[in-house]
């Protein structure tokens, strides 16, 4: 019996012994065959947010951990002012454009009355014209009758008293005339003068232009005052998490000043550092199986990205590692892309890497 037990138990041992050099021996091949690098962080783009203007906070809208979308709403600084000088301009424009009506419509109202004016001046000048060509020909007639007559009393075959009656006739026509002509130049002048009062139409015109000018200008100042509201509004360039506010309700902050950091939950990545001896066994496009210290027990799987061009020590980096020729081991940052990222996963959390070798 004692046999037996002894014989089960050397059974045993050498079972044990089997396994163990089994293990080391796949230890050993898998340590000949993988690239493996501890301590790698996970890595994401931290997005920080900052006043583009000098401003007082009025109020935050998220919290630390509090997931956002784009084009969300994060910040607000107080824009009160910027608000009445809107409303003030806008009430500037409004007077402008209602000055502008008033202008255009006494523009058309002038323009109406001074081609009534024109017209009637016209009219006037034309009745004259016809009167004072009747006037003419009249006088052209009284003098052909009073030469006529002349010869008639030359050759005594008429009255003094017929010649006298001629005589009238003419003189009387002829002061007509004079008055006539009066009458035409005064009426060209009247014209002329109201004909002069289409300039007041241009003065008009060119107040109507400075009004245009004028109320782009209020435009513009408009637009320049929505933008600078809209620069006390801020808001999330991407769907991300918040990781950090800094400010708070009633803090005063400047230009370019931070206020909270947030970061795409979508966007990790695992940077590794791997020893310069190994290196010449990754490339790009390569399959690596990582594990996170979060999630124990569990493979995940990644792509080298890109492999770095600069060591940890001309990164400025240090490392006390030895490498095997017993200096101080140089290592290279590889950049690895994580093919399904588990949730809950945080900047900063440590992740080993196995790469194989001969892939």
């Amino acid at each position: 019996m004692a046999l037996g037990t002894k014989g089960t138990v050397k059974l045993l041992i050498g079972f044990g012994a089997l396994a163990g050099l089994g293990l080391l021996g796949y230890e050993v091949v898998y340590w000949l065959t993988h690239v493996y690098a501890s301590g790698a962080r996970v890595q994401t783009e931290l997005t920080r947010m900052a006043a583009r203007v000098d401003g007082t906070v009025a109020t935050i809208h998220v919290r630390e951990g509090d997931r956002v979308k784009a084009e969300q709403l994060l910040i607000s600084l107080v824009d009160d002012d910027i608000k009445l000088r809107i409303e003030l301009l806008e009430t500037d424009r409004s007077l402008e454009r209602a000055r502008r009506e008033r202008l255009s419509a006494e523009r058309v109202a002038f323009e109406i009355d001074l081609h009534s004016r024109i017209a009637t001046k016209r009219e006037r000048m034309r009745a004259i014209e016809v009167e004072h060509r009747a006037i003419n020909d009249r006088l052209a007639l009284a003098e052909k009758d009073l030469a006529r007559v002349k010869v008639l009393f030359n050759k005594e075959l008429t009255a003094e008293r017929e010649l006298a009656i001629e005589q009238d006739k003419v003189l009387v026509l002829r002061g007509e005339a004079a008055v006539s002509r009066a009458k035409l130049r005064i009426a060209h002048k009247e014209l002329e003068q109201v004909e002069a009062g289409g300039r007041q139409v241009d003065v008009l015109d060119e107040r109507l232009k400075v009004s245009h000018l004028t109320e782009e200008k209020i435009r513009t100042m408009i637009a320049a005052a929505r933008v600078a509201l809209s620069l006390r509004h801020i808001r999330s360039p991407l769907t991300g998490i918040v990781d950090r506010v800094y400010k708070h309700k009633g803090e005063y902050v400047q230009e370019g000043e931070s206020i909270l950091i947030l970061h795409d939950e979508k966007l990790f990545w695992v940077e590794a550092y791997v020893d310069e001896d190994q290196i010449r066994h990754i490339r790009v496009g390569q399959t690596v199986v990582l594990e996170l210290e979060a999630h124990p027990f569990r493979d995940f799987l990644g792509r080298v990205v890109s492999i770095g061009s600069a060591t940890t020590k001309e990164m400025g980096l240090s490392d006390t590692r030895t490498s095997q020729f017993g200096r101080l081991a140089e290592r290279v940052p590889v950049r690895i892309s994580l093919d399904a990222p588990p949730p809950g996963l945080t900047p900063g959390m440590v992740a080993n890497i196995n790469v194989r070798m001969y892939e």
